[in-house]
């Protein structure tokens, strides 16, 4: 059965270039879908109490979406391997919208929708456009895979083109930024705390999977960060000044797309 599930979708390619074919069609497909859920986006932001119900209704949608083919990579990596790929963990930066759309269904506080929203229209929409524009090493020569990477990342960038618009994002600051950064600051205190329990628990010295690297959101105390800039950083400052350094970036980050939204929608 494994031997099966791996030559049904395990198929070798010489690995996508970054802006290579492969690479412009899905951005291309990206765009275009973006456009059509940012309109439609647009068109419900007049209609709060329906844009609310749509709004959970899509966020779900995606979540079921990523969710869906995040266990396919998880099992292929698995079987290829013959083991758990514990690097692959999905907790990851870009790996959270998943866990933030799918939450989402289930919450009945519109405040914590709200503020989970905003986290999707500017940190989803951050993590999935940086590998949308420059995919980098995130190419392989699994073809399912590199189509796996481009629905996540692509997902990511219309679904936030589609909660800025339908949200209005840009009119407050404080009301909009904050509140997302709650919401990341969770998913990252989330990641550091895997790091820490799993490193003691598996791959210290000593430890079943030892020499394994599991470095959720690049902020274990144990693995170096790998991140531009931020890889700079960590090994020169106390770890807490490290961790306040990476929050503040990915906030002035995001605080970047809230202001190009101001600027759109003309201070209105």
């Amino acid at each position: 059965m494994n031997s099966l599930f791996l030559l049904i979708t395990d198929w070798k390619i010489e690995t996508p270039k970054t802006f290579g074919a492969f690479h412009l069609v899905a951005l291309a497909l990206t765009i275009g879908l973006a456009i059509i859920l940012g309109i439609y986006g647009s068109k419900l932001s007049n209609d709060q109490e329906k844009c609310d119900k749509i709004a959970k209704r899509v966020t779900l949608i995606f979540g079921l979406i990523l969710l869906t083919i995040e266990i396919y990579k998880q099992t292929l990596y698995t079987l290829d391997a013959g083991h758990y790929q514990w690097y692959a963990f999905p907790y990851q930066f870009c790996s959270v919208p998943m866990y933030a759309c799918l939450i989402n269904a289930f919450i009945k506080n519109q405040k914590i929708n709200n503020a989970i929203y905003y986290f999707l229209a500017m940190f989803g929409f951050v993590s999935g456009m940086a590998v949308m524009i420059y995919p980098g090493d995130v190419f392989v020569s699994t073809l399912t895979i590199c189509i796996h990477t481009m629905i996540w990342h692509g997902s990511l960038v219309a679904l936030g083109v589609f909660l800025m618009t339908s949200r209005k994002l840009g009119r407050n600051i404080f009301k909009e930024v904050i509140p997302g950064t709650i919401v990341f600051t969770c998913f990252l205190v989330g990641a550091l705390l895997l790091d820490i329990v799993m490193y003691h628990a598996l791959f210290k010295e000593g430890a079943k999977f030892a020499g394994e690297t599991f470095n959720m959101f690049f902020i274990s105390p144990y693995f170096n960060c790998t991140l531009p800039i931020l890889s700079i950083i960590y090994p020169k400052v106390p770890y807490i000044v490290f961790l306040f350094c990476y929050l503040l970036a990915f906030t002035l980050g995001v605080s970047i797309i809230w202001g190009v939204n101001y600027l759109i929608r003309g201070k209105k």
